[in-house]
């Protein structure tokens, strides 16, 4: 009776190669890289790297998650609804317009907050 020897590979042999999640995380890598220096291109500087836009990306990430998942129920359920998007896009215009119209540099900060919630 022969053993065959089982070979382990590592996890990161194994998204890069053996799965299509290596390619996507590549894929991504070189979207932000490329938009970077797009942004070099057209406005001489690399704000693009910064801290502050990574933060914002990551802060806008459960909102387009949540959106997604909404999406996806009723495609999984049969029917293809996706009015959803337009409507999720609709409610941020009109608050940003309801935002835009009540606050001014004199409204002071508490009323700024509390508009801001409200919307």
């Amino acid at each position: 009776m022969e053993t065959k020897k089982i070979r382990k590979t590592s996890w990161l042999r194994h998204i890069f190669f053996e799965s299509k999640l290596g390619w996507l995380f590549v894929f991504m890598v070189v979207s932000y890289l490329a938009m970077g220096f797009m942004s070099y291109a057209l406005k001489g500087n690399f704000k693009y790297f910064s801290g502050s836009t990574l933060q914002s990306m990551v802060g806008q990430i459960p909102e387009i998650g949540i959106l997604a998942i909404g999406c996806m129920l009723p495609m999984i359920t049969g029917g293809i609804d996706l009015s959803m998007i337009g409507k999720a896009n609709l409610s941020g215009i009109v608050a940003a317009a309801f935002m835009k119209a009540l606050i001014s540099d004199t409204t002071p900060e508490g009323t700024q907050v509390l508009i801001s919630i409200v919307a």
